[in-house]
Parts: C-alpha cells; sequence; structure tokens
C-alpha cells in the first residue's frame, strides 16, 4: 500500500515539475522576438514513467542564417498525442528566438494548438 502511494506520489511531483519548466520557460520565452519557422519532424517515445512525449523538431531563420530547434509535449491519454502529433506535421510555426543567442528558441503556444 505504501509502496503505491511513494509511486502516486513521486509521479505528482515529476509531473507538476514538468509543467513547472514548460511554464518558466514560456513566461521566459514571451517577449523574445517571433519568427516564421516549419515542423520537419515529429517524434513520439515513452518517458521513463510511461508517458507519450511528443517531439516537434522544427527549423527557422534569423538574419538569412538557419536554426534548428526541438521541444517536447508530454501526454497522459494516447489518444491526445495521436491528436496532437498528427495536427503538426509539417506544418508553419511561430518560433521565439533569444535575440543575443538566436540558437536558443521555443514554439510560440498559439501556432502548436490543434
Amino acid at each position: 500500500m505504501y509502496e503505491l502511494l511513494g509511486i502516486i506520489a513521486l509521479t505528482a511531483v515529476y509531473v507538476f515539475w514538468r509543467y513547472w519548466r514548460a511554464v518558466r520557460r514560456l513566461q521566459t520565452s514571451a517577449d523574445w522576438p517571433t519568427v516564421e519557422g516549419y515542423v520537419a519532424e515529429v517524434e513520439d517515445n515513452r518517458d521513463e514513467n510511461g508517458f507519450l512525449v511528443v517531439t516537434l523538431g522544427y527549423t527557422y531563420k534569423v538574419a538569412d542564417e538557419r536554426y534548428v530547434g526541438r521541444e517536447s509535449f508530454p501526454f497522459i491519454r494516447d489518444d491526445d498525442a495521436a491528436h496532437f502529433e498528427a495536427g503538426c506535421k509539417q506544418r508553419p510555426v511561430r518560433v521565439h528566438y533569444r535575440p543575443d543567442k538566436p540558437d536558443v528558441s521555443a514554439l510560440a503556444r498559439e501556432s502548436t494548438s490543434s
């Protein structure tokens, strides 16, 4: 019984940590400039806790130089991941990039909604 409660507690802490990290990254990148990007690759894998994680590989251009970024999205339900993945394949996205380091980027959330 205590083992099950421990597993549930650790899973909850892990999910909260991932969520907090994603929110923090979005808050930091919200004021960065944006450019049009393109989803070039979509992968899905299971993480160590069994959650399905969809990773988008995208390209974008700043000052005539091309950059590549990757961002992962965890899902609890496989159906939600499949729907998200199908909506992201080979489509344009908005990319926030850090002005002093254009190779550091984050996807704009409105461009990943599907």
